[in-house]
């Protein structure tokens, strides 16, 4: 199931005053589903904190503290754990482990990380979602006993179906990564 996921992020700050550069810099640990705004903005009062107190013995401190509090600093920021979703490439972003968390999606990661290969939006992956299956033959002959099109009861030649034509046929209104299926929308 997808969760809410915690990151590891490496924030910086830095600001030039009076020909100085005075930078810090820290990890923080982010879960998604908060606000990644109000995050770095929390983590960049942080870093002010931390340089003011590396600058607390300096002479004129109080000066230069209120010249650090009140600085127009540039922030930066790198994920360097991505934890739970380090495997899957496509959601190592921080807007679709937030819209993952916003949508409330009930599906793991491997389903996601699918879904988003096959061009399905996150909000579409309920309807969409077919189901895991070892192959496109697999899929086809599950769908037809599904929809009712092959009788229980049936016996030899009609068990005789071409299930790799007949899954190239149906492929056209579905799309398949990594064995999870989904209908086109």
């Amino acid at each position: 199931m997808a969760t809410t996921t915690n990151l590891e992020i490496d924030v910086r700050i830095e600001t030039t005053l009076n020909g100085a550069v005075y930078s810090s810099d820290n990890r923080f640990a982010y879960e998604t589903g908060n606000d990644f705004e109000d995050f770095l903005e929390e983590s960049k009062q942080e870093l002010i904190e931390q340089l003011c107190s590396f600058y607390e013995e300096e002479e004129n401190f109080s000066e230069l503290e209120e010249e650090l509090q009140n600085a127009d600093y540039e922030v930066t920021w790198e994920v360097k754990d991505w934890c739970d979703v380090s495997d899957y490439e496509n959601l190592q972003d921080i807007d679709i482990l937030n819209e993952i968390e916003s949508e409330g999606i009930d599906y793991d990661f491997d389903v996601i990380s699918a879904a988003l290969d096959c061009d399905i939006s996150i909000d579409d992956i309920e309807e969409a979602y077919q189901g895991e299956y070892k192959d496109d033959e697999d899929f086809a002959w599950e769908f037809a006993h599904e929809i009712g099109a092959i009788e229980k009861n049936i016996s030899w030649p009609y068990t005789c179906i071409d299930w790799e034509h007949a899954a190239s046929e149906i492929m056209y209104d579905y799309c398949e990564s990594n064995g999870h299926y989904f209908r086109n929308l």
